[in-house]
């Protein structure tokens, strides 16, 4: 896939898919088939942009395949689940999927882009001589609310940086490792 010039008014814009390819791909999709093929074309394109324009601020795994080129897309450094290197002139599939499914999510909900609650980083507060003390977020769940859709985020997960998963490393001092709380004879202890 490669960058699409979309055309609102006189004005072209860069999208990572094409209106055409939105309504192929949303014909068949019951969540947002309805919605999506009652838009004229130009609030088709308007939304793809505001999709491509969401997606640049992400951050990507690799380096933009030309420094001075506006979007995130395409990159170099990147390589397939297979292993083979995308080429630094295309686009994933994938990227295209992404801008499409968001596209038309922010036709149902369109404050989906308005941006971030600023709570997300709040562990506990304090007024007066109340406290409350809050679960600290999954990166899973900040990187849903970043993206915006579970199903682009599981479409674009494999591309963003900092996401490869990693096998935690063990140690202990006698290299033996053990997370369950033992009593005095070694036997772990129930829940009380």
């Amino acid at each position: 896939m490669s960058l699409t010039m979309i055309t609102i008014g006189e004005r072209q814009y860069v999208s990572y898919a094409s209106v055409a390819e939105a309504d192929h791909y949303l014909a068949v999709d019951p969540a947002y088939m309805t919605t999506w093929a009652a838009l004229d074309a130009d609030a088709k394109g308007r939304n793809l942009i505001a999709a491509t324009r969401h997606l640049d601020t992400l951050r990507w795994a690799g380096t933009k395949t030309l420094a001075a080129q506006v979007n995130e897309w395409p990159r170099s450094g990147l390589l397939e689940r297979d292993g083979d290197a995308v080429p630094t002139n295309a686009i994933p599939l994938e990227i295209e999927q992404a801008t499409i499914l968001l596209a038309a999510r922010v036709v149902q909900e369109p404050t989906l882009f308005a941006g971030d609650s600023t709570d997300e980083n709040v562990e506990s507060e304090r007024i007066g001589p109340k406290a409350v003390s809050y679960f600290r977020r999954r990166r899973v769940d900040l990187l849903v609310r970043r993206v915006g859709d579970t199903r682009a985020l599981a479409l674009i997960r494999q591309w963003l940086s900092g996401t490869t998963p990693s096998k935690p490393v063990v140690t202990g001092t006698d290299d033996r490792s053990s997370f369950e709380p033992l009593d005095r004879y070694g036997r772990t202890k129930g829940v009380a």
